[in-house]
């Protein structure tokens, strides 16, 4: 039997054309200037109409001792070829600093009208980017994720990272 040589069809609808994951390492910062989480990931599109679907998943916590005083937030961004192409703000924060007036009486020690603080630590959250980039060629791209901590202050881990890239093809990516 003869070897027939596959070749792209335009269809209607999403054709997977290839997927590429890659799990990345926890990161902590405390900084506002975004740091690189995991390594570059580097895609060559096989056609010029595809698009490059970016998903990242993974969690953020508060990992800070202490307790820092203003409103401190999680950041993270995809990065493609030196450029910002999506940025998430807000993922994980405001002001850890809560207290609040509590009115009790202990009869046992004459202690009426005390106030009691309350603080949190150790909160966490989920991370989920999704963004579609056109390349418009046929050259690699080069996708890095960074983190920071808006507002510097407290640090942030970053943690179970985990992106994947997949080229779509055509101009009829998002229909069915």
């Amino acid at each position: 039997m003869a070897l027939t040589k596959v070749t792209k069809h335009v269809v209607f609808g999403s054709v997977l054309i290839a997927h590429y994951g890659r799990d990345f390492g926890d990161v902590s910062t405390t900084s506002a200037t975004f740091a690189q989480w995991g390594t570059d990931t580097s895609v060559t599109p096989q056609y010029t109409d595809s698009h490059l679907e970016l998903v990242c998943t993974g969690s953020v916590r508060s990992t800070s001792s202490g307790i820092t005083t203003g409103e401190h937030y999680g950041a993270a961004q995809f990065v493609v070829n030196g450029s910002v192409e999506y940025i998430q703000r807000g993922l994980i924060g405001g002001n850890p600093n809560r207290s609040g007036g509590h009115n009790h009486q202990n009869q046992q020690f004459g202690e009426n009208n005390g106030r009691q603080n309350w603080r949190h630590y150790g909160q966490g959250s989920a991370l989920y980017m999704n963004h579609i980039h056109a390349p418009n060629s046929t050259n690699a791209q080069v996708v890095k994720t960074e983190v920071a901590c808006e507002n510097a202050g407290p640090n942030f881990t970053f943690e179970e990272g985990y992106i994947t890239i997949c080229e779509i093809a055509g101009d009829h990516y998002n229909l069915t």
